[in-house]
């Protein structure tokens, strides 16, 4: 008996080494593309690392679902890919053109899914979530020599990059491009529901996606902004000290 347990748990182990999670969640995605043609409402999903996997698969969902009226996007990310992200925030701009597109938040938007958000015409938070900005942060490719001069350009570039961050998403909030800037600075700059309705940062706080679902909330009257930057999960380079 105690031979047959081992043999099955092997076969079992081996089965899950071969299989292929992301194919599956592919696999998945393609059937969910297949019924979302013709439809005129629709709901979308960006939950989990933003990856390009991810933003690829929901690029070919907004597609899908050209004939949309309404597009309805559950979030729940704690961000990813730079690249991914701006691919995603740039899709949602294109999808607002043709359709009323509406964000709900119900668990967190973190990071690039913070950006993402804010390029949702309509962005809806529910009670139990949280969001979160920070200053850019930068990867090591082509940034990753040892030289002081390579650390002070990287620095450069990232103050750049947070200071664009900061105009971007200023112009949707209550408060300034400096202001934003120096909430992210060197931090995680963690914004509960309330403070976000109050910056500006969402358009609605409801108990929960159905109540979202049943509102008809409108556009904050400051439009979405077209992005052009990028977020990494990487600690930015610190100069070293000088001897």
């Amino acid at each position: 008996m105690l031979s047959l347990v081992v043999v099955s748990t092997a076969a079992l182990v081996l089965a899950a080494a071969d299989f292929d999670l992301e194919k599956f969640f592919d696999e998945q995605r393609q059937a969910t593309r297949a019924d979302l043609a013709g439809k005129e409402s629709v709901e979308l999903e960006i939950v989990g690392e933003i990856t390009e996997r991810l933003s690829d698969n929901f690029g070919a969902e907004l597609k899908a679902a050209s004939a949309a009226k309404q597009i309805t996007i559950m979030i729940d990310t704690m961000g990813g890919s730079s690249d991914a992200g701006r691919t995603i925030a740039q899709s949602i701009e294109k999808a607002a053109k043709r359709a009323a597109v509406t964000c709900i938040v119900d668990g967190q938007a973190l990071s690039a899914g913070f950006y993402i958000l804010q390029s949702c015409p309509v962005r809806i938070l529910t009670k139990r979530s949280l969001l979160m900005a920070h200053e850019p942060w930068l990867g090591g490719g082509g940034m990753g020599g040892t030289h002081r001069a390579d650390a002070i350009r990287a620095l450069e570039l990232i103050d750049a990059e947070a200071r664009a961050y900061a105009e971007q998403c200023a112009a949707r909030l209550t408060i300034t491009s400096d202001e934003f800037l120096a909430k992210i600075r060197n931090r995680d700059w963690w914004i509960s529901p309330m403070e976000a309705a109050k910056l500006g940062a969402v358009d609605q706080v409801v108990a929960s996606p159905n109540e979202a679902m049943r509102a008809k909330p409108r556009a904050s009257k400051k439009a979405a902004p077209a992005y052009k930057f990028q977020i990494s999960p990487v600690v930015p380079m610190r100069p070293p000290d000088e001897k």
